[in-house]
């Protein structure tokens, strides 16, 4: 993770804001790097009346960019045995999402990490919104913490389509998480079984040859697309599945027992399945699993060899 230099946490001062810095924490050891924490400050109903009702109260309450810089500095300060360079900042808008993007993409960060619950979270972000909007904005992959961190990643699923922004999901993976358990998912669409099961022409008996041959086929293109990702030398076992992508993907998610999901935020296929409005919205949504999206702009870690054996 020597490329992973700076990691930026949003906070709202939430429970789920407590696992993202949690996990960001953990991940900025492991990579050595630099560890930002920040809040976006949002003007209240009790700002707008103190500033028209009250306003020679601003001189006796703590303001809110106060009370969040108080906030932080505790937050700050108990993680001070972990010995990280640690910085805090507070920036002010109504639209948190926006402010958190804008600083990413003007700041060089390698890594934003954000809980999936809270006063402003994945819920400003995709529900009432659209993934378009981030997947557009974001210049950094995007770590969704779901969960309380209890252990370090090991068992990762990677759910790709074979378009650039899943190869660029790959080989983040490889570079992010090289000794831990990655494991290549690609579903064949749903479209396929409907023929073999439901084709009047296909004569009995025959529907199980085609059904080999087309796994056959994606099995091929499936090896054919690892090959042609950096960092091969890392052995990733791979599952082809026939369905709908979204709910296979949860579902192999949860039979696998897969600590993080790992997806590419742009991606194509030939029968309509839009990997990012519908595919990655939906498994964002309903997956129990802490997820990981790689923009198609984001920035490449470099390509080098490594060991696969424990550090």
């Amino acid at each position: 993770m020597e490329n992973l230099k700076r990691i930026l946490v949003a906070t709202d001062f939430s429970e789920q804001s407590q696992f993202a810095i949690s996990r960001a924490v953990d991940i900025a050891k492991t990579a050595k790097a630099q560890l930002l924490i920040l809040h976006v400050v949002q003007k209240g109903f009790f700002d707008k009346v103190i500033d028209e009702v009250l306003p020679a109260a601003r001189v006796i309450l703590i303001t809110p960019k106060e009370y969040a810089e108080q906030l932080l500095e505790e937050q700050i300060n108990k993680l001070a045995p972990h010995k990280l360079k640690i910085e805090k900042i507070i920036l002010s808008g109504e639209h948190p999402a926006k402010k958190i993007l804008n600083y990413t993409k003007n700041n060089k960060i390698d890594l934003l990490v954000m809980g999936a619950h809270g006063e402003y979270s994945i819920h400003d972000w995709f529900v009432g919104t659209t993934t378009e909007y981030i997947a557009e904005k974001t210049t950094c992959p995007v770590l969704i913490i779901k969960n309380k961190p209890r252990h370090d990643y090991r068992k990762i699923l990677i759910p790709v389509d074979f378009s650039l922004a899943s190869k660029n999901a790959v080989e983040f993976s490889t570079q992010l998480l090289p000794k831990k358990d990655l494991r290549i998912l690609h579903v064949g669409d749903q479209a396929y079984e409907d023929l073999l099961e439901n084709d009047d022409d296909i004569p009995p008996g025959k529907s199980n040859k085609l059904r080999k041959e087309i796994f056959l086929i994606l099995k091929n293109k499936t090896e054919k697309f690892i090959n042609g990702c950096h960092n091969t030398f890392i052995k990733l076992s791979y599952d082809i599945k026939l369905g709908y992508p979204g709910i296979v993907i949860l579902n192999e998610a949860k039979r696998l027992k897969r600590d993080l999901v790992i997806m590419g935020t742009e991606g194509h296929s030939r029968f309509h399945y839009l990997w990012l409005g519908r595919v990655a919205s939906r498994v964002l949504i309903e997956t129990e699993k802490d997820i990981l999206l790689v923009p198609p702009a984001s920035k490449k870690f470099k390509h080098k060899k490594i060991s696969r054996e424990k550090v």
